[in-house]
């Protein structure tokens, strides 16, 4: 990402530095399509983390008023930035954004699961460009349904700023297992493949993101990407399956309490 200039603010939350800054994302879903607006994906955020030189890039969902929800792998090793982005396809990609730390993290208690809730330390106020997604309210298996037709909103080769999204389809877990083995599970994992085009897939800067069900009228968020290699042209793709976790993102935002900062 290049150098950009920021207004810093600093908040009286230990860990936490608020930064208004605008900034160019990169890019990464292969053969992804240009969005119009960015009001087709208003609960898409970037997470970035490190330096120009060596960074790592992440999508991530807004899920309420100040809960993301992301791959712990994106957010597990010191500070990192969300960027939300403001700007559509015809001027460049704008953000906003928030650099927070591991204190901001809530990672699922065990360390096979890869998921992770953010803690905003403010209020995010809503529009028609930024907004929560629906992550509850589908059990099992749904790949029969809609035809198995999904969706991930992220960035792609050539067209950094602007925003696009990959069609996928649910596919057996069979395929997945060919590929990855033992890394996936098919109690806790959903395989994709590309909708009409094999070559089409997100690749590791996606890493977070989050698999959309119903898109566009009753969008509804069912997996976050987590495949373990690099992107390789027609090999399908693991998103951690959020039906198996729905309990503990309800719990932890229901129960979640900030502990006292000692000096």
């Amino acid at each position: 990402m290049k150098a950009f200039s920021s207004l810093l603010i600093t908040c009286g939350i230990a860990g936490i530095l608020l930064q208004i800054s605008f900034a160019k994302p990169q890019a990464r879903i292969l053969d992804g399509t240009p969005v119009d607006t960015l009001r087709r994906f208003p609960h898409y955020v970037t997470i970035t983390r490190g330096n120009s030189e060596d960074s790592k890039y992440c999508g991530a969902s807004i899920i309420s008023d100040q809960w993301i929800l992301t791959a712990l792998r994106c957010v597990d090793q010191g500070e990192f930035t969300i960027h939300f982005l403001i700007k559509n396809l015809h001027g460049s990609a704008r953000s906003f954004a928030i650099t927070l730390d591991e204190f901001s993290v809530v990672p699922y208690p065990t360390d096979y699961d890869n998921i992770a809730l953010i803690k905003l330390p403010i209020t995010l106020q809503f529009s028609e460009y930024l907004a929560p997604i629906q992550y509850s309210g589908i059990k099992g298996d749904y790949s029969g349904k809609n035809n198995g037709f999904v969706v991930m909103p992220g960035f792609s080769p050539g067209q950094t700023d602007a925003l696009t999204y990959g069609m996928f389809k649910l596919t057996s877990s069979n395929q997945c297992r060919a590929i990855y083995g033992n890394l996936f599970d098919e109690y806790l994992d959903i395989c994709t493949v590309g909708w009409g085009n094999s070559n089409q897939m997100p690749c590791e800067g996606n890493e977070g993101g989050g698999l959309v069900f119903g898109w566009p009228r009753e969008p509804r968020l069912v997996g976050i990407f987590s495949s373990p290699t690099k992107c390789v042209s027609g090999n399908p793709a693991i998103y951690v399956k959020l039906s198996e976790y729905e309990s503990w993102i309800n719990q932890t935002i229901q129960n979640y309490k900030v502990e006292p900062v000692k000096y």
